[in-house]
C-alpha cells in the first residue's frame, strides 16, 4: 500500500491571537443580546417618559 500524501497544514496562529479573538467574539455574543434585551425593556417600561440621555453622557 502506498503512503498517503497529506498536504501541509496552513500556518499556525499564535495562541495569544487565538485567545484574543475568542474573548472578543465571546464578549460580542454576550453584549449584543444584552443590549437588545435591555433596550426593548427600557423602551417598553418608559415609553411615556423622555429618556435622560444627556445626564448619562455627562457621567
Amino acid at each position: 500500500m502506498k503512503r498517503l500524501r497529506v498536504p501541509p497544514l496552513e500556518e499556525k496562529q499564535l495562541p495569544a491571537v487565538t485567545f484574543r479573538v475568542g474573548v472578543f467574539v465571546g464578549m460580542i455574543c454576550l453584549l449584543v443580546p444584552t443590549v437588545i434585551a435591555l433596550g426593548t425593556n427600557l423602551h417598553d417600561s418608559q415609553s411615556t417618559k423622555p429618556l435622560a440621555w444627556r445626564q448619562a453622557l455627562f457621567l
